[in-house]
């Protein structure tokens, strides 16, 4: 298996609990959720200040998702 199905994997797997988790969640909850795909995937050096204080909040926020893995 190459990198890049690897990724696609990850990708997916991460999809699927955000989707999860933002229908499970309602109001004020979701926006941490919504719109914040590529701030998971990113890798935290390659994060603006703003993307990492994103990151921070939302894997603080919701503790399913700060249990996948993040390179």
């Amino acid at each position: 298996m190459t990198k890049f199905h690897v990724m696609r994997h990850l990708g997916e797997a991460l999809d699927k609990v955000r989707k999860m988790e933002y229908a499970r969640l309602s109001g004020k909850e979701r926006s941490y959720i919504k719109g914040q795909k590529y701030t998971l995937l990113s890798n935290r050096e390659n994060l603006t200040l703003d993307g990492r204080k994103s990151l921070k909040k939302l894997l603080m926020a919701n503790k399913r998702l700060s249990t996948l893995p993040i390179c």
